[in-house]
């Protein structure tokens, strides 16, 4: 192998490879802008190669299958890496490859940081087909699925950075990771083809073969899965809440058929069928369903409460049409329902009054009209685009 300098190279070793420096200054042999630094022996500590200029005294890198990790040795890292641009001398000493660099403590590797790929050709590769990230999974078996992490800081060596993602390790095992950017896509869990949906009770195992491995998981708070600025929350493993934000994720909803319109005493899977999965279920009040800024509310499983904001339950909404029978005292829930349609709101301390925005409709406990505020708005609603 071609002779090239390494720390506690003699100066003599300078001098045949890259021939007489520039200029000598105490310790500091310069070659145009790049130099060494030589100890009180006349030894090599430190050099800084810029632009290529001290190469030919360089071990330069060669395509092979060699790679580091911590606990490496320096002539491993050699091997995988060839010289570096850069080493500064300290207690700690720090090997630079352009902007990335590899910190070693006695001669063995206890941090690096590879910066824009500059040393992948130094990093264990991921495989395909190993086990995914998940909790209590062992750093080998992660090293396997994501290979080399960008970033291990020697101050925090349990905390692995991918780009601006990390995992964090507890006594070897991952106890938290925050996947951004999909940037540790190719260590997680994919979604499984199903017809299933989201519903409260299912296991942890049902949820992530819906929806694959979340994007985060918290060591303080390992129960609520992440996904984005979405989140499910589990009890004894078991799903108890859920917010879907933005449509994070809609893979794991049911989707609405909007074939019948909402009505009072309405089961929840009647209510799937129209709305599908609503956009949040919370542990506290799990029968209080949120859609968008809307909701409806269950008791013993059937609707006794709605809420239309925005608009947002229109399409599951009966419309009113002009030529329909016209609301009079003793009217019918039936008759109020086919000229003004579906009320925007029912609560559960008042059943007997449906509300239209401002207006309203009061019923009797037979469910006859009393008597009514502001309907005349509501028809000429109708009247323009009903």
């Amino acid at each position: 192998m071609k002779d090239y300098i390494h720390i506690g190279s003699d100066k003599s070793v300078l001098q045949r490879l890259l021939g007489q420096p520039s200029r000598i200054d105490a310790n500091m042999w310069t070659y145009g802008t790049s130099y060494f630094k030589l100890d009180a022996d006349q030894k090599v500590v430190a050099w800084k190669n810029m632009f290529g200029e001290l190469n030919d005294g360089m071990r330069l890198y060669m395509p092979n299958d060699k790679t580091f990790f911590l606990g490496s040795t320096m002539d491993q890292v050699l091997e995988a890496m060839g010289s570096p641009t850069t080493v500064i001398h300290s207690r700690q000493p720090e090997w630079r490859y352009e902007a990335s660099h590899i910190k070693f403590r006695d001669g063995i590797v206890i941090e690096w940081k590879n910066l824009y790929n500059q040393m992948d050709h130094g990093m264990i590769p991921p495989l395909d087909g190993v086990d995914f990230v998940r909790l209590g999974l062992t750093k080998e078996a992660v090293l396997k699925a994501l290979g080399s992490p960008t970033v291990i800081l020697a101050i925090n060596p349990d905390i692995w950075h991918y780009q601006g993602s990390y995992i964090k390790f507890r006594d070897d095992l991952v106890i938290e990771w925050k996947n951004l950017y999909n940037q540790m896509d190719h260590g997680m869990k994919k979604p499984e083809e199903s017809d299933d949906y989201l519903q409260i009770g299912m296991t942890e195992k049902e949820v992530l073969a819906l929806l694959g491995s979340p994007t985060s998981i918290l060591a303080s708070n390992k129960d609520v899965w992440k996904y984005e600025s979405s989140h499910l929350k589990f009890k004894n493993h078991l799903l108890v809440e859920w917010k879907n934000m933005f449509g994070q994720i809609d893979l794991g909803m049911k989707k609405p058929l909007y074939k019948d319109f909402v009505r009072i005493g309405m089961t929840k899977d009647q209510v799937l069928d129209i709305f599908g999965s609503p956009d949040t279920i919370s542990e506290l009040a799990p029968d209080l369903w949120h859609y968008k800024s809307s909701h409806i509310l269950f008791k013993m499983g059937h609707v006794i409460e709605w809420r239309n904001m925005f608009h947002d339950f229109d399409r599951g909404m009966k419309r009113g049409h002009k030529e329909c029978e016209d609301v009079i005292i003793g009217a019918s829930e039936e008759v109020v329902l086919n000229r003004l349609g579906s009320p925007t709101s029912i609560f559960e301390r008042e059943p007997f009054t449906w509300h239209y925005g401002n207006a309203a409709v009061y019923f009797d406990d037979n469910h006859h009209v009393l008597s009514w505020k502001n309907i005349g708005d509501i028809k000429k609603e109708i009247e323009r685009f009903g």
